[in-house]
């Protein structure tokens, strides 16, 4: 049974992800669209995700994941050089939330109201490259999310961003000069 129950639940978040890489706008999306991508009932979902917005989350955790590990494969020749990694991960991070934006922006409300810590969690390794055994495993969490929580602010609050520091997060130039200087200044 648990077989199934894993099958299920990994049907309905690819569905997910399938439907989210059609649509532009997310309040589009439904639950019933969902489950008859998935072959589901309605039920499945409620009882695998609790809610559209749990779903979605999972969906942006997954797309993150993937990327992350993707990136992750393809940089291994510049193992020595972590904080570049680093950087070039938080701008492929930040340059995939500006093309969802919606979708990016539910997601980061529900980790921020829901206490979820798996964005953390996701790049906590890459930190752990940048440290060695310098900073134990708290540390680099705590580092780690301190990261994630700044750039989810800057994604929620862009223009208040813009007010308070100058860098237009739509600019990639401008951008990618800001993800440098975030990094050199935690990695330090």
């Amino acid at each position: 049974m648990a077989d199934k129950n894993s099958r299920t639940k990994s049907n309905i978040l690819n569905a997910t992800i399938s439907i989210l890489g059609e649509e532009e706008d997310i309040s589009t999306i439904t639950i019933r669209r969902i489950a008859q991508r998935a072959g589901v009932g309605l039920g499945s979902i409620n009882y695998h995700f609790r809610s559209k917005e749990n779903l979605l989350n999972q969906a942006v955790l997954s797309l993150m994941g993937d990327t992350a590990a993707i990136w992750i494969e393809s940089s291994k020749d510049m193992q020595k050089y972590p904080v570049e990694r680093l950087k070039i991960l938080f701008k492929e991070i930040l340059k995939i939330a500006l093309q969802y934006p919606d979708l990016f922006k539910v997601s980061i409300k529900y980790d921020l109201l829901q206490g979820n810590m798996n964005t953390s969690k996701i790049i906590a390794p890459v930190f752990k490259e940048v440290f060695g055994n310098k900073k134990d495993d708290k540390e680099i969490n705590l580092i780690a999310f301190q990261a994630i929580t700044t750039m989810q602010v800057m994604l929620l609050r862009a223009d208040d961003f813009k007010s308070f520091s100058g860098i237009d997060i739509y600019d990639e130039n401008e951008r990618d000069k800001y993800i440098d200087l975030l990094i050199e200044n935690i990695t330090q």
